[in-house]
């Protein structure tokens, strides 16, 4: 799967890893959260990319269970899945 990744993707992918290392650990569940604070555009800002393809990204991972965000996370917050996030990141 990693492999159908390009470069914008994993700079996402490695942005959001190093974040999570400062998140907080759910109390239950899986992942670790990366905080409310961090907008899409601060993202965007970190990878050299638009907001719009952002928020794209952000649903592609999600769609591929790299990541949680919406109604079953508390609002404004990235669960971030590492193990998963770290695969795509050290191949290729």
């Amino acid at each position: 799967m990693s492999q159908l990744f390009n470069h914008l993707e994993k700079r996402l992918a490695r942005a959001l890893l190093r974040l999570s290392r400062f998140g907080h650990a759910p109390a239950h569940g899986y992942g670790r959260a990366v905080s409310a604070a961090v907008s899409v555009g601060a993202l965007a800002e970190m990878i050299g990319a638009t907001a719009y393809r952002v928020k794209s990204l952000l649903n592609q991972f999600r769609r591929l269970g790299l990541v949680d965000f919406g109604s079953t996370i508390p609002s404004g917050e990235i669960r971030v899945h590492p193990k998963l996030l770290t695969d795509i990141v050290l191949d290729g």
